[in-house]
C-alpha cells in the first residue's frame, strides 16, 4: 500500500509540474519569434528588437544612432513591415524606445529583476550577421547567465553605465537590441555587445534598467514571474484536468484496495492472522525536516561574494564590505559607505547586516536592515551589485 501511495503522488506531481519545466529551444522560438523584429532604414545598417506592448518596440541606443530616423521600419518574421519613430533613448543604458504606427498584438513580458539569477538558462533571439554583413534573420542561441553586475563599458561607440548580464548565448553583429529570454519566454535582458578578444563574453542590459526606462517614459508593459509557465492557458487547463482525473481515479483505487484487504482479513482464521503479524518486520522510520533557506549543520559549505567576476571567500564570522581600505572586501564606489554592510556567519547560516550605511543595503532589490542570505542572492550597495554564493 505504501508503494502504491508513492507511485500515486509521483505521477500527480510529475503531471502538475510538467508545465513549469524548462522548455527546449524550439518551443521558446515558436513562442517568442513573432514578437521579435529586424529594425533598419535600408541604408545605414540594421539591428534587432522586440515589442513590449502592441505599439512599443525596444532596441539598443547604438542601433538607432546609426539609422536615418526619417526612414526607420521594423520587419517581422511574417514579412510585415511596420514604420516606427524614436520616442526616447538612453546612452548610459544603451536603450531606445520606438513607437510604431501599426499595432503588433504579439509582445513579450518582462521578468521581475529579483527573479533573475546566476545560472539560469537563457535564449538570445535576433538577426545575426557575419563580419562581411551576411545576414541570418530571426535566429536563436542558448546559454546560461554567468554573472550579474553593475559596470562601465566604453569602446566602439559605446559608453555604458548600467547593470548588465554576462551570459553564454552566442550573439553577433545584428543581434544588438534583441531579447535575452528565460525558459518561460520572459525577457531578462537586452543583448548589447560582446568582447571580440574574449571567449563567450556576451553582455545584455539587465531588465531592471529597461523597467526603469519604461516607467520614466510612461510606457506600459507586463510582468511574467519566474514560476509562470510558457504553456498556453488552454494547454494548462488540459494538464490540470488530467491531474484531477488521476487524483480521482487514484482515490477510488485506494478505497477499493482497502476494502478488499479488509474483507480478506475477515475471511482468515486467527492463527493465520498471527502468522502475518509475526512475519511483518519491525521498521523504525526517521524524518529529517528541512525548510527553504535553512542549511544542514553537518553539511555547511563555504561561502563567497562574487564581485567584478572574482570570488572573495567569506573567511571570518564578521565579514565587512565597504569603501574603507580596512574592509575585508573593498568596493571602489563613491556611493558606498566606508563600512557599508557585513555578512555574519552564525552556525551554518550567513546573515546580511546593514552597518547604518548612507544609501542603504539592498537584497534582491529590497532595502534591508538584517536578512538571512540564500544562494545566488544579489546584494546591492550604492551602484555595485554583488552575488552571494554558498
Amino acid at each position: 500500500m505504501k508503494i502504491f501511495n508513492l507511485i500515486f503522488f509521483y505521477v500527480v506531481f510529475s503531471v502538475l509540474n510538467s508545465f513549469s519545466q524548462q522548455r527546449d529551444a524550439s518551443e521558446i522560438y515558436d513562442y517568442c519569434i513573432d514578437k521579435v523584429g529586424l529594425i533598419t532604414d535600408d541604408e545605414n545598417g540594421f539591428g534587432s528588437g522586440f515589442f513590449v506592448n502592441p505599439n512599443t518596440f525596444i532596441t539598443n541606443n547604438h542601433v538607432v544612432q546609426g539609422l536615418n530616423r526619417n526612414n526607420i521600419y521594423i520587419l517581422l518574421k511574417s514579412g510585415e513591415e511596420i514604420s516606427a519613430t524614436v520616442k526616447a533613448t538612453d546612452k548610459d543604458k544603451d536603450l531606445a524606445i520606438l513607437i510604431t504606427k501599426n499595432n503588433n498584438n504579439d509582445y513579450l513580458y518582462l521578468m521581475p529583476p529579483e527573479d533573475i539569477k546566476q545560472g539560469d538558462k537563457v535564449y538570445a533571439l535576433g538577426n545575426s550577421s557575419t563580419e562581411d554583413y551576411k545576414l541570418f534573420k530571426f535566429g536563436i542561441t542558448d546559454g546560461i547567465i554567468n554573472n550579474i553586475k553593475y559596470d562601465f563599458f566604453k569602446g566602439n561607440g559605446l559608453d555604458i553605465k548600467a547593470e548588465v548580464i554576462l551570459h553564454t548565448a552566442t550573439i553577433n553583429k545584428g543581434n544588438s537590441g534583441g531579447p535575452l529570454v528565460s525558459s518561460n519566454g520572459a525577457v531578462v535582458g537586452i543583448n548589447s555587445f560582446y568582447y571580440t578578444l574574449g571567449n563567450n563574453l556576451y553582455f545584455a542590459i539587465h531588465t531592471s534598467e529597461l523597467i526603469d526606462f519604461l516607467k520614466e517614459n510612461n510606457i506600459k508593459y507586463k510582468i511574467k514571474k519566474k514560476d509562470e509557465s510558457l504553456t498556453s492557458n488552454k494547454t494548462l487547463f488540459i494538464i490540470v484536468g488530467i491531474a484531477i482525473l488521476i487524483v480521482v481515479i487514484s482515490i477510488i483505487l485506494i478505497i477499493i484496495l482497502k476494502s478488499s484487504k479488509k474483507r480478506a482479513y475477515n475471511y482468515q482464521s486467527a492463527p493465520v492472522q498471527r502468522q502475518i503479524v509475526n512475519l511483518e518486520p519491525s521498521v523504525q522510520e526517521r524524518t529529517i525536516q528541512h525548510s527553504p533557506g535553512q542549511s544542514f549543520p553537518n553539511f555547511a559549505g563555504e561561502a563567497y561574494l562574487i564581485y567584478r567576476g572574482k570570488k572573495f571567500r567569506i573567511d571570518r564570522a564578521f565579514f565587512v564590505v565597504g569603501r574603507d581600505t580596512s574592509s575585508n572586501l573593498v568596493l571602489e564606489d563613491a556611493m558606498v559607505s566606508r563600512q557599508h554592510f557585513a555578512i555574519i556567519k552564525k552556525d551554518a547560516n550567513f546573515i546580511l547586516k546593514d552597518l547604518n550605511s548612507k544609501n542603504g543595503t539592498f537584497l534582491n532589490g529590497v532595502k534591508i536592515n538584517s536578512e538571512l542570505l540564500k544562494n545566488s542572492d544579489v546584494i546591492k550597495a550604492g551602484s555595485t551589485s554583488i552575488i552571494f554564493n554558498q
